[in-house]
């Protein structure tokens, strides 16, 4: 304990002091490309760029702290797969190959089948969101005019029909969640089935003892929980 703590500590750290110096690196590289002439003339001008403002601002250090995390769990769940790889390869090689064709499938299905779609999801969530905040915003920088010209009714309208459109996004989006936590729920129960009814067989023949069961669904989850570490991070 007196040894884990502070190097626990030292790897949160580190991991956050490395995920803001990546940060700092590329906001200020997309700083010097946005203020470069003539580019944010050519942004407005072509529109192909949805609020650049909020790419550099906020979904900039969202992609840093995620590219971190991903980098250390990767590294983590290595060191687990030294470990218990091993173990799964001894008991059935069988067993070791359809090991790493399930995570491959479950890591497949759920970045083409969920991943994507949730992506783009809220990436329009995200600049809906924007536009309808700009929608209200802009009525109160524009109080005078308004209240004399009696538009509130308008602008009330095309609000209300900015948030159905943004409330319609949201609702796919929850959707989607949910056949995501479904499938991640399926996708590790099933995990727990699988070694049973690979090497239960074998100890009814007596070639294997009775505990390499329990040994086997031990080991073949943890492998498995770090092979997948993909559908975990879609996951939460």
């Amino acid at each position: 304990l007196v040894l884990m703590m502070p190097a626990r500590s030292l790897a949160e750290f580190a991991a956050g002091g490395l995920s803001q110096i990546w940060r700092d690196t590329l906001t200020l590289s997309l700083l010097n490309e946005y203020f470069h002439p003539k580019v944010v003339y050519w942004l407005r001008r072509g529109g192909n760029v949805v609020d650049p403002d909020m790419r550099i601002a906020v979904e900039a250090g969202h992609f840093t702290e995620m590219l971190v995390l991903l980098v250390r769990d990767t590294l983590e769940n290595s060191l687990k797969l030294m470990g218990f790889l091993g173990v799964v390869y001894s008991i059935s090689h069988v067993l070791f190959l359809v090991m790493a064709a399930y995570a491959f499938l479950g890591a497949f299905a759920t970045v083409t089948l969920f991943g994507g779609p949730l992506v783009q999801l809220d990436r329009n969530i995200r600049s809906q969101e924007a536009t309808f905040r700009k929608s209200i915003s802009r009525c109160l920088e524009r109080a005078e005019p308004l209240c004399l010209c009696a538009g509130e009714a308008s602008e009330g309208m095309e609000a209300r029909g900015r948030y159905e459109r943004l409330r319609r996004q949201q609702w796919a989006r929850v959707w989607g969640r949910t056949s995501l936590g479904t499938f991640c729920e399926c996708f590790s129960w099933a995990a727990y089935l699988l070694p049973v009814a690979m090497v239960a067989p074998l100890w009814l023949q007596d070639k294997v003892p009775f505990g390499t069961v329990a040994q086997a669904v031990m080991a073949f989850h943890i492998s498995l929980d770090a092979l997948t570490v993909v559908v975990r991070k879609f996951r939460s």
